[in-house]
């Protein structure tokens, strides 16, 4: 009996040591690889991007680590109360077994301990521009109150060519080029450069149709040569800044034309805004030979897609008698986009060829010669304010001129109130 229990106490013993194995301390430092909300958290990280941040790489085990950050990142070691920064370097870490706590390798004091572990790669600063950009969906399109009725379908992400230096948006010229010293954007406006902080962008979809109460612009087409005899039309559009206009009306435009050089759409922000930059360009009018006039003004106005044209109002300012052309299909196409054309003329013993278009457009002809002083109006129009109900009416205009004299009268009937048109008024030959 005492040799089958000795050998039972035998058989037993590796059986007891394997359990003295599971039983030896095991390593619990913690550690974690930190998110971009995370590192800007921190003080001195806090103007990092997003894409400038990457998690480490790692290798080792629980008790004893070592991370690295792929080629153009440094590691980052962050502790409750100090960080250690690696550069381009790995990071080795042991953990301390009794105290559950890391010691970090430190070229300098040795090891250095650590309660956690927090971790991140983070770019390398270089010569690069870092301009902030990005794409606006349609929620943050509609929160500006200019763009507050844009569709989700009208919504498009620009198209990009270029690099972190400069970038080229859509179809017309939108290039914003960055300073890598300020990190801002320098974006051009065809009149300079303007400075952006940021730089939000979105394509907003042209449309050829549109209804009488949809969104649309105001557009002014001028000559040059108004501001070469005079101060007085200068001064008369620094007197409209603050004109009022309707609420179908949010983008701006303008176009000079009798210019030396070939002009292009201006846009701008608001009334104030357009009016003072004509006025502007008027106080240092073009000298040279014309290279476009109003016919050309208007088949870029026509041709841009730089703003919404459909049901938008066009104004023309001059200072001559602008001769006859075939002006058949640019009224066929003013027609179609449902553009009314506003003229401002000197007064001429025959009716102007524009003031034939403005009529044909349901647009309408103010004989005002801006070069004399400002707002000389020769009193060739009246506005009546009167109720018009939802009924058929007679209208019966009486009038009196001289028979040697070519006239033409036009009848517009408009509304200032805020109620929808069902359609679009059909055009009167």
């Amino acid at each position: 009996m005492k040799a089958i229990y000795v050998w039972l106490f035998l058989f037993q013993l590796p059986f007891l040591d394997s359990c003295l194995v599971v039983r030896t301390d095991q390593c619990r430092c913690p550690y974690r690889f930190l998110d971009h909300q995370a590192v800007i958290a921190f003080p001195m990280y806090t103007d990092l991007l997003a894409n400038q941040i990457q998690n480490p790489l790692i290798t080792g085990d629980n008790c004893s680590l070592t991370m690295y950050c792929e080629e153009g990142y440094e590691l980052v070691f962050i502790d409750t109360n100090k960080l250690k920064e690696f550069g381009e370097y790995s990071g080795d870490a042991l953990c301390d077994k009794r105290t559950q706590t890391w010691l970090i390798n430190d070229d300098v004091w040795g090891l250095t301990p650590f309660k956690k572990l927090d971790a991140f790669c983070k770019e390398i600063p270089s010569d690069e521009c870092r301009c902030p950009y990005r794409f606006l969906d349609h929620q943050a399109v509609i929160a500006v109150p200019q763009f507050s009725a844009v569709l989700p379908n009208e919504i498009k992400n620009p198209s990009i060519s270029g690099d972190k230096f400069s970038f080229h948006f859509g179809e017309y010229s939108a290039d914003a080029i960055c300073d890598k010293s300020t990190k801002t954007w320098s974006v051009s406006d065809d009149g300079g450069f303007t400075p952006f902080n940021k730089l939000d962008a979105f394509c907003r979809v042209i449309t050829d149709d549109c209804g009488p109460n949809d969104k649309t612009s105001l557009i002014i087409a001028y000559s040059n040569g108004l501001g070469l005899d005079s101060n007085f039309p200068a001064q008369w559009f620094e007197g409209m800044a603050y004109s009022t206009i309707g609420p179908r009306v949010t983008e701006f435009g303008s176009i000079r034309f009798d210019s030396p050089i070939e002009e292009d759409i201006q846009l701008h922000n608001s009334i104030p805004d357009i009016m003072n930059s004509i006025a502007s360009n008027l106080k240092a009018p073009l000298s040279g030979t014309p290279q476009n006039d109003v016919r050309s003004a208007i088949e870029k106005i026509l041709s841009t897609k730089k703003l919404q044209i459909c049901g938008a109002t066009v104004v023309i300012y001059v200072n001559y008698r602008v001769e006859i052309f075939n002006s058949e299909e640019l009224i066929a196409q003013l027609r179609t986009r449902h553009i009314s054309v506003y003229t401002w003329e000197p007064y001429f013993s025959v009716p102007s060829y524009l003031s034939w278009i403005s009529t044909k457009t349901y647009g309408h002809s103010v004989v005002s010669s801006l070069t004399e002083r400002a707002g000389n109006s020769e009193g060739n129009f009246f506005f009546v304010y009167a109720p018009l109900w939802k009924k058929t009416y007679d209208v019966t205009i009486t009038y009196d001129f001289p028979d040697n004299d070519r006239q033409l009268i036009s009848v517009r009937i408009g509304s200032i109130s805020d109620q929808q048109l069902d359609a679009w008024a059909p055009y009167n030959d």
